[in-house]
């Protein structure tokens, strides 16, 4: 019994460390990895490995009795295309997460509707698992920080968002409900204010919130397609205000609510652009 319970000690140990270190690495690769230009990425990585378990770590660490950190396998191409599953404790490539299952049939269409509309389908691919893994991470947290998605055309960013954000997900916490606002080219300022500020009330102090004990997540899509008004304006400038001051400035001519408005943190931004 004494045997035993001293191999589960050790497995357990054993896999709390390689969860640490996975942690560290995708800390690093999706953190300041992402700030790098795309260019830059394989060099940096090849750097990152060699720092992590070079020749020289390795040799002193060994010689601590230490092992080397635990890193995705040699036949992953970079580090950005593997992920570490924390229930299973292992790497895996993304085409891996994959798989050969069919995905889940898609809802039926709106009432009066021929087809889905785009953002209802989902095809499984290497990119979409890639951000269906960090959504999940994020967004089962949604009040850390905005979260901002950039990706090419076609590559499955609001497709996976949609999803992540359904009830039927099981992503977001109890008593958080997500939203999507899609931005076009002429989505003005006041647009996109009326369309945050519609389902939340006014309270106290100025301040637009949700109902008292829940959440609201809001899914800004296309963020690159507005662009400026006739008189300078751009709803970019009212979401700088958003995340920098917490709020925006109401002027609009004969409204009851001309000044600074707030908003409570109890709403979490979610923003989608390509490039």
């Amino acid at each position: 019994t004494a045997n035993a319970t001293a191999t589960t000690n050790a497995a357990t140990a054993a896999a709390a460390t390689a969860a640490a270190d996975a942690m560290v690495v995708l800390a690093l690769v999706w953190s300041l990895g992402a700030c790098l230009p795309p260019a830059h990425h394989v060099q940096w990585e090849a750097d990152l490995l060699e720092a992590l378990c070079g020749t020289g770590l390795r040799a002193a660490l060994e010689a601590l009795g230490q092992r080397p950190p635990e890193l995705p396998p040699p036949g992953a191409a970079r580090l950005r295309d593997s992920w570490f599953d924390f229930a299973l404790g292992r790497w895996f490539a993304w085409a891996d997460a994959v798989g050969e299952a069919a995905p889940p049939p898609p809802p039926p269409p709106p009432p009066g509707c021929l087809s889905l509309p785009l953002h209802e389908l989902h095809v499984p691919h290497p990119r979409t698992a890639c951000y269906s893994a960090l959504g999940r991470l994020l967004l089962a947290r949604p009040g850390a920080a905005p979260l901002l998605l950039v990706g090419g055309p076609g590559c499955g960013k609001t497709s996976t968002l949609h999803h992540l954000m359904a009830p039927s997900s099981g992503v977001l916490p109890s008593g958080c409900t997500g939203r999507r606002l899609p931005l076009c080219v002429r989505t003005s300022v006041d647009a996109l204010r009326a369309s945050v500020a519609a389902p939340l009330v006014r309270g106290r102090h100025r301040v637009l919130r949700p109902a008292p004990g829940s959440h609201s997540l809001v899914l800004l899509d296309d963020l690159h397609l507005p662009s400026a008004q006739h008189d300078g304006s751009q709803p970019h400038e009212l979401l700088r205000h958003w995340l920098s001051h917490g709020g925006w400035h109401e002027s609009a001519i004969g409204t009851a609510h001309t000044g600074p408005t707030y908003v409570h943190g109890a709403v979490h931004l979610v923003l989608a652009m390509r490039v």
